[in-house]
């Protein structure tokens, strides 16, 4: 719980009166006003494109849609179109 003076819990950093959390550690009334910070939990091999990739992968696509190729197209094709009649003119 938090202590009753106005400094965190976690960290001891100076809280304003009535704080929810500390905005230097983030320890709060949720997570219990943690007694110590857990230091070694940061890992040094994190790859993040394997994370991004195992987390999103089913939402991740390379391929581009069909029907956004024939869009694509035909706003190409009416380019053309428009630089061929501004030509004529």
């Amino acid at each position: 719980m938090k202590n009753d003076s106005d400094s965190c819990g976690h960290c001891g950093a100076e809280l304003p009166p009535g704080a929810r959390s500390c905005k230097h550690c983030g320890s709060s009334d949720t997570d219990g006003w943690a007694d110590e910070a857990d230091e070694g939990s940061l890992d040094d091999d994190f790859d993040y494109d394997e994370f991004v990739e195992g987390e999103f992968s089913d939402r991740v696509t390379t391929k581009l849609h069909p029907f956004w190729k024939a869009v694509a197209l035909m706003l190409v094709l009416l380019f053309v179109l428009a630089m061929i009649q501004s030509v004529r003119i």
